[in-house]
């Protein structure tokens, strides 16, 4: 090949070489700065994604839970002349601890936990106990066998009880609580369990008991929700920790998922609310 037909030649393929030189040279501050924009959003999408993912299976493991729990529920009367199971008195069924021996101090025999345990293959963790409350119940476990740490289970478990108006609280009684099922007017209607927290026990407790709105819950929320952990006591010790949502366990044995101002509504707490259709109503003797 002549000299000219080589500068030919070499001119033809001058461009070609010049883009692989400069696809070589990698990529210029400009495009690596969008790069890593474009990672940072994609980074921040996958970890919304991930929290969301973890968050709707902490609800559905706790809604299964409780079905679960209103299965064990329903099945008290039965072994017990149709009577339902309190939150806390005197009961025909003995009480247990984990170990299979009888739980002497008065306190911890009466309360519905260890009782209700029986009837959901005699384990607390992973029926009563969930996911925080779970892991609280690891660090119950540590403690040494005995009195204390039968009592400490009885107080925080996922769920609590509406006791006063279904099954019975012990002393503290107003309206005559639902103590068969046949009594009540709407069992679909009634609550049973919901979803509970008490951190002045720990920051991971549950709590066995939930109180009604009518005992000082405060002012109806105009522009916001209670914080997902709920604020304990304030509201009756109810849990909102599912972005605003409870986990309410109905005496048919039903479970749902509702905010504090669905809660509001007394007839969803008290059977006698429900006959006089009052969302606003007051038990007669307050305790």
């Amino acid at each position: 090949m002549n000299k000219t037909a080589n500068q030919s030649y070499s001119s033809a393929f001058a461009p070609a070489r010049r883009l692989a030189r400069h696809a070589v040279g990698g990529f210029t501050l400009v495009e690596l700065l969008a790069v890593i924009a474009i990672i940072g959003v994609l980074t921040a999408l996958t970890m919304s994604a991930i929290g969301h993912a973890r968050s709707s299976a902490t609800k559905v493991r706790e809604v299964v839970a409780a079905r679960s729990l209103m299965q064990a529920y329903l099945l008290t009367p039965a072994d017990n002349k149709g009577v339902l199971l309190p939150q806390s008195g005197a009961y025909s069924q003995a009480s247990t601890n984990e170990a299979g021996q009888v739980i002497t101090l008065a306190i911890t025999a009466a309360a519905w936990p260890h009782r209700l345990r029986a009837y959901l293959g005699d384990r607390f963790k992973g029926t009563l106990y969930l996911d925080e409350q779970g892991e609280y119940y690891d660090e119950l476990m540590t403690q040494s066998p005995g009195t204390m740490r039968d009592y400490a289970l009885i107080r925080s478990p996922s769920f609590g009880m509406n006791g006063q108006f279904v099954g019975g609280s012990g002393a503290m009684m107003v309206d005559p609580p639902i103590r068969r099922l046949a009594q009540a007017a709407s069992p679909a209607k009634l609550i049973a369990f919901v979803s509970a927290h008490d951190r002045t026990l720990n920051e991971k407790s549950g709590f066995w008991r939930v109180a009604a709105p009518v005992y000082g819950w405060p002012a109806a929320e105009l522009t916001s929700i209670p914080d997902q952990k709920s604020q304990d006591a304030a509201y009756g010790y109810v849990a909102f920790r599912h972005k605003g949502q409870a986990v309410v366990a109905y005496l048919d044995g039903h479970v749902e998922t509702n905010t504090s101002g669905e809660l509001r509504d007394m007839r969803r707490w008290s059977d006698e609310a429900f006959r006089a259709d009052n969302p606003n109503y007051v038990p007669a003797a307050m305790p």
